[in-house]
């Protein structure tokens, strides 16, 4: 498999890890080259947007934790 090189921000949000940051780059030719009707671009729009809601309730989830 090969390595992909992702770049980390600083002012991200917590929950925007690399695996997130991957599936939106892979997303994005996908949009470019089919348009957001196609079957690839929804595909890859409904993996992001899992990744992301999962992310975020892991974020809070373990925030509310720790008070």
């Amino acid at each position: 498999m090969p390595v992909k090189r992702v770049r980390i921000n600083t002012r991200d949000a917590t929950w925007m890890t690399s695996k997130l940051k991957s599936l939106i780059l892979e997303q994005q030719p996908a949009f470019h080259e089919f348009g957001t009707e196609s079957v690839q671009f929804k595909f890859y729009r409904n993996a992001v947007n899992r990744k992301l809601k999962s992310g975020k309730a892991t974020f809070y989830e373990t925030k509310n934790e720790t008070k």
